[in-house]
């Protein structure tokens, strides 16, 4: 799954620029969605209720810890997370790109994953 690419940024999509032919041969084999919403326009919120299912005022996180607003900035231990699930049931899962789903802990204890988090940029 991706997180941050709009319709017009997908090369599966006919009449679109760009290159992207690792997601194009998912696309063949996935569901893929025209329309989709957000529960939260800032990354960390939309991130956490990406991986918990929860909406932001469920899990706590609503602004990016980045910005120093006082807000929580880790998300709660006892928040069951999506990828524990795919992962009792036999999946492999992963992460690769930033995280911004807490400050101190990473994919590997949030997720159950032994993710590869990119540099901050």
């Amino acid at each position: 799954m991706t997180d941050q690419h709009r319709l017009d940024t997908l090369g599966f999509y006919e009449g679109t620029p760009a290159y992207t032919p690792v997601l194009d041969d998912l696309a063949e084999v996935s569901t893929v969605f025209t329309s989709a919403y957000t529960p939260s326009a800032i990354c960390t919120p939309a991130r956490a209720s990406l991986v918990t299912g929860l909406h932001p005022f469920e899990h706590g996180l609503l602004a990016n810890y980045e910005w120093n607003s006082g807000h929580r900035e880790e998300l709660p231990t006892d928040h069951a997370v999506f990828s524990h699930q795919l992962r009792a049931q036999g999946y492999n899962v992963g992460h690769v790109g930033k995280w911004h789903v807490g400050r101190r802990r990473g994919p590997a204890e949030s997720t159950g994953s032994t993710g590869i988090t990119s540099p901050e940029r």
